[in-house]
């Protein structure tokens, strides 16, 4: 299953790996194929349980009327779709939130990370994921062996170093296992005191690790510069796309930047992306500071 899922991820790795791009060889770290698929499910279940209410009954009841007979293939799969909107209704009615269908996932992937590490015992490990389904309480979990293992002056590397989740939802969205009557500022102490990071851009997260230790200035400088340019590159690419919002986009990683650049030493400041890259016009855009923009690293190489 991972191989089967994850083998263009590890394709790309193993590119990236031999283009100096990668200095070590990342891990993606499933789920399990049973938890996935069931919070799937009735993370569409509780999606569209209003529409599916009402269109399933009355499609079982139009197949039925049609082939005047249960044992029919049309009946007998309208009824079974039913039977499973019914489960998926009712299994799923005590949950205070959509998100909360992803917990089996994050549980899953804790037991997969611990049996992973044994392989590699007295290696650190840095987790990267999202708060969007499992990798929050994933992260949570692992951070909190973290802790207990250094506060019992445990010898080896913690369980993981640092958790960095990118803020793909709102964090009143998020599944955490933090208590729910938490207010903001006790839940992010709970986070700094078990180095779990959230990031907007991938210059905020390259931020983080620098404060944390796991970064040199250097590094984060390499990162920022990376991150930019990326940004600008794919900006023309998809110059004709007038559909698409990059204000936002662009708004976050000069965030970021200007705090990266509030760390850095002058000679290394990284440039934020120009100001005319957010426009749609492409008329426009050509005429803008994006014109006089200077790259510092080459155009990427083909990866196939």
């Amino acid at each position: 299953y991972k191989d089967l899922a994850e083998s263009k991820s590890y394709h790309l790795f193993r590119n990236l790996r031999r283009m100096g791009l990668m200095h070590c060889m990342p891990t993606l770290l499933p789920g399990r194929m049973g938890s996935s698929v069931g919070a799937a499910f009735s993370g569409g279940v509780l999606k569209f349980k209003q529409v599916l209410s009402a269109v399933l009954p009355l499609f079982f009841a139009s197949t039925l009327l049609v082939s005047r007979s249960l044992a029919s293939p049309a009946s007998m799969f309208s009824f079974v779709l039913l039977l499973a909107f019914l489960y998926g209704a009712i299994t799923t009615r005590k949950l205070g939130a959509d998100s909360e269908v992803w917990q089996q996932v994050g549980e899953d992937k804790v037991k997969n990370f611990l049996q992973y590490r044994r392989l590699y015992s007295g290696h650190a490990t840095v987790l990267f994921g999202d708060n969007g389904q499992g990798d929050l309480v994933c992260g949570e979990q692992l951070a909190r062996l973290a802790s207990d293992a250094r506060d019992h002056d445990e010898a080896g590397p913690p369980c993981v170093s640092a958790v960095f989740i990118h803020q793909v939802l709102p964090s009143d969205s998020q599944l955490t296992t933090l208590p729910a009557g938490w207010d903001e500022t006790e839940r992010n102490e709970e986070w700094k005191r078990l180095n779990i990071y959230f990031h907007r851009t991938y210059v905020g997260a390259a931020v983080h690790a620098y404060r944390c230790g796991l970064l040199s200035g250097e590094g984060l400088a390499r990162v920022g510069n990376a991150a930019v340019e990326d940004l600008i590159r794919m900006r023309i690419n998809c110059l004709l796309d007038t559909k698409k919002t990059w204000k936002s986009l662009i708004d976050d990683l000069n965030a970021d930047v200007e705090e990266a650049n509030q760390i850095l030493p002058e000679h290394m400041y990284i440039a934020l992306v120009p100001a005319s890259a957010s426009i749609t016009d492409p008329k426009d855009f050509r005429k803008g500071s994006v014109a006089d923009f200077s790259f510092l690293t080459s155009p990427p190489r083909s990866l196939s």
